[in-house]
């Protein structure tokens, strides 16, 4: 409610998108959280339940890591 849908986008379209984190800018960081997200598809995401959206931490379990050695995420 509230929102009005404009058109559906591809996931090639979705690739190319980076967002700010959502923290950037918070006061008192110290700059911590000011860096952006990229959006990366995932085998293990599907879009038939929730957002089709979800957190990755590659150090984390076997399809994030798998995340991010594709894409060159730092391993914490």
């Amino acid at each position: 409610e509230g929102f009005t849908r404009r058109r559906d986008v591809t996931a090639g379209e979705l690739s190319r998108v980076t967002c700010a984190h959502p923290f950037a800018g918070a006061e008192g960081a110290g700059g911590e959280w000011d860096f952006d997200v990229p959006l990366l598809a995932g085998d293990h995401v599907t879009d038939d339940a929730g957002t089709g959206f979800v957190h990755t931490a590659p150090s984390h379990g076997d399809d994030d890591y798998a995340i991010g050695v594709k894409h060159g995420l730092p391993m914490t």
